[in-house]
């Protein structure tokens, strides 16, 4: 647990992007708390015992093994003791997949507070060790003074790790560091919220490659 949360600190450190998959709870927790970590899970149904082949991201997985297990056919008892050497807690099983089953069919907390309509009490959520990550200092379509150039350009691409952001000039796309670009007029203010962007950034071939997948008539964008 201690080298795979290291190790992602270090690649972390250089910037890289990683995929990692584990079964550690502590890195779990350590990528709930960290600004550039996400959690993801594939969803998985417990009455049917059948992978349901959807990505949850910002949610953590758990290991269904041992309930699976007490489904094909393995002694309750057994169960019962792997989970206790391996969390070191009891824990009733046959209870917990019955539990498990019903969850499935409960209405969300949402839903259920909404069919009452009662107030429900904040749940204060755990304090980070990590600073929170920060806002973005300019968004796609923002109009940017490009010092080095003397000119202004449109954000089309977001700022990376190496600080440089997309910016298209004079019909061209380029790299510029943020530190050599200034605010000019937000997006907001340039265009409606319903904005399609693609108008700006895409050439009329590709948008029209694009209108093709949607239709299911063609499954690759040529890139410029």
């Amino acid at each position: 647990m201690g080298i795979g949360i290291a190790v992602l600190e270090a690649l972390n450190s250089k910037k890289g992007f990683i995929l990692a998959s584990t079964h550690y709870n502590e890195i779990k927790r350590f990528a709930e708390e960290h600004p550039d970590f996400i959690n993801g899970s594939m969803a998985f149904d417990l009455a049917t015992l059948k992978p349901i082949y959807r990505l949850e991201v910002g949610k953590s997985g758990e290991s269904n093994a041992l309930l699976i297990a007490l489904r094909i056919g393995m002694p309750e008892a057994l169960i019962e003791r792997a989970h206790q050497i391996a969390y070191n807690e009891k824990m009733d099983y046959k209870e917990k997949l019955i539990q498990g089953i019903d969850e499935h069919q409960k209405p969300t907390v949402h839903e259920t507070q909404m069919a009452h309509d009662t107030p429900m009490n904040p749940i204060e959520e755990p304090k980070s060790m990590f600073k929170p990550k920060p806002k973005p200092k300019f968004a796609l379509g923002d109009s940017v003074y490009i010092h080095t150039m003397k000119r202004n350009g449109i954000v089309c691409e977001l700022e990376n790790s190496k600080g440089d952001i997309g910016v298209l000039v004079m019909n061209k796309k380029i790299k510029v560091n943020h530190k050599r670009l200034s605010l000019y007029l937000e997006a907001e203010e340039l265009y409606p919220d319903d904005y399609d962007y693609d108008i700006l950034f895409k050439s009329k071939e590709q948008r029209k490659q694009k209108k093709q997948i949607i239709k299911g008539k063609k499954d690759v964008i040529k890139m410029e």
